[in-house]
């Protein structure tokens, strides 16, 4: 969400929250994420969003 809405230093709020809270390690996570509110703007929105999330899950690594 934070790449996704334009955050200027995305990295700095992760590190923070993994100090806190680490963040489970699964394979491609981070890189799957941005697709969620794109494919929930789908489907409020339209189809609009629907190529971009597309785009991001299938760039993600499988595992």
């Amino acid at each position: 969400m934070l790449r996704l809405f334009g955050c200027p230093r995305p990295e700095r709020v992760l590190d923070g929250h993994q100090e806190v809270t680490p963040l489970a390690r699964r394979g491609g996570a981070r890189r799957r994420a941005p697709a969620v509110p794109l494919l929930v703007h789908a489907v409020l929105s339209g189809r609009g969003h629907a190529g971009q999330a597309l785009a991001v899950v299938r760039s993600a690594p499988q595992g």
